[in-house]
């Protein structure tokens, strides 16, 4: 989920997670405002209160919390968790290879060994079948 908060200090969010939320909470009838908890945290017990998002939904500043929230055992004493619906956080990008010419796109679905293969089947098996 990315969350960009625009010049007039409305928060809003994109990707799939916020896609998501939006879609949930639109069709169930949810208006919804998105807020940030002010210490950044995802939350902590600390000296007998919570932090973080979990301490915006116990103290009831916040209905819902929405984030990468790994359940915790210490916070499912006080709040709700949902089934975890994904788990795939870690991407990485490549550059792209170059095109290879359309003239050669016979040859794609195979490499260059299997080819090879291929071709030496086809001249055996003639002759392995007409001795």
């Amino acid at each position: 989920m990315d969350i960009v908060i625009k010049e007039n200090g409305q928060i809003t969010v994109s990707g799939v997670d916020g896609l998501l939320m939006d879609a949930v909470l639109t069709a169930l009838g949810y208006r919804y405002e998105l807020v940030i908890p002010t210490d950044g945290e995802k939350g902590q017990h600390k000296s007998g209160n919570w932090t973080g998002i979990i301490g915006e939904v116990v103290n009831n500043r916040a209905d819902l919390a929405w984030t990468w929230l790994s359940p915790f055992e210490e916070a499912h004493n006080v709040v709700d968790f949902s089934n975890i619906y994904g788990n795939d956080a870690v991407t990485f990008g490549v550059t792209k290879p170059h095109p290879t010419p359309t003239a050669y796109t016979i040859f794609y679905p195979f490499d260059l060994p299997i080819w090879f293969g291929i071709f030496i089947i086809i001249i055996l098996m003639p002759m392995l079948l007409m001795s």
